[in-house]
């Protein structure tokens, strides 16, 4: 490993314990709120009214709740998919779910779809929303440093990707390396960022860039 990339994974780590520790730091009142903040900024964004597939994760490490925008789309006869870990592969798998209560934890004690449910291609799904713990205006996304969706992702592409997080996680840079698939979207509990390699201030909460 060069100095350089030596270099950006201390600095992916320090910001993994950092957001890891404020995510931590919330009580549950402020958590369902931000919940359903962001998942009011979702909805209205065309891609995500006209989608006919998504795909969700469920939350686990005090990530930002995706049960509200679970329960909306599947209120409009949206198909949802979430992610189950094919340790064989060490790969991704979007199965359908029609019932998240049903999910059971798997490899990684992240709730799992079961593995004989209909799955789909990524190119098949419309939108998918990628956790991670930093994303910055550009797209660029810290994830947990195991590469499972950035491995997926680059290979075949959804039509759009969604960074979903609270606001403190949109920070000013995220240390990406090449191997690392961005998001073309940000959705906060604030703001709605559309992603561009050159960051500039925005105002108002609908369409907004940079800020940490």
């Amino acid at each position: 490993m060069s100095e350089a990339d030596a270099a950006r994974e201390e600095r992916k780590a320090e910001l993994r314990r950092r957001m890891r520790s404020m995510r931590k730091s919330l009580p549950p009142d402020a958590v369902a709120a931000s919940a359903s903040a962001a998942a009011d900024l979702l909805d209205p964004l065309p891609f995500v009214a006209a989608a006919r597939r998504v795909g969700l994760y469920a939350p686990v490490r005090a990530e930002i709740p995706t049960t509200v925008v679970d329960r909306r789309l599947r209120a409009r006869g949206v198909e949802l998919y979430y992610p189950r870990v094919d340790a064989r592969e060490a790969r991704l798998i979007f199965h359908r779910v029609d019932d998240p209560g049903a999910m059971r934890p798997g490899q990684f004690e992240v709730p799992e779809p079961d593995p004989l449910a209909p799955f789909a291609d990524l190119g098949e799904i419309d939108v998918v929303l990628v956790p991670g713990m930093a994303f910055d205006a550009s797209g660029a996304r810290l994830g947990y440093g195991l590469g499972m969706y950035d491995r997926v992702l680059q290979v075949r592409g959804p039509g759009v990707l969604v960074g979903f997080c609270y606001d403190f996680q949109l920070v000013t840079e995220v240390p990406a390396a090449s191997e690392d698939r961005p998001v073309a979207w940000v959705v906060t509990d604030h703001r709605v960022v559309e992603a561009s390699s050159i960051p500039a201030q925005v105002a108002g909460v609908s369409r907004a860039r940079g800020g940490d």
